[in-house]
């Protein structure tokens, strides 16, 4: 899980490398940069609504 405020950034340390993710849950979508690295390495890209709730209701 990342907030769009973390894309394009580079981190003091990796976490794990994009063919290590299965899915990514953000607010945002990310750039197109990311998007197409994303997609290489069979990322599933879940953007969540601001009108979501944690437990499906509004």
């Amino acid at each position: 899980m990342a907030d769009a405020s973390k894309f394009g950034f580079n981190a003091f340390a990796q976490v794990a490398p994009l063919n290590a993710v299965d899915i990514l849950v953000t607010d945002s979508d990310p750039p197109a940069d990311l998007l197409q690295a994303l997609s290489q390495a069979n990322v599933e890209i879940i953007v969540a609504s601001q009108n979501s709730t944690a437990n499906g209701r509004e």
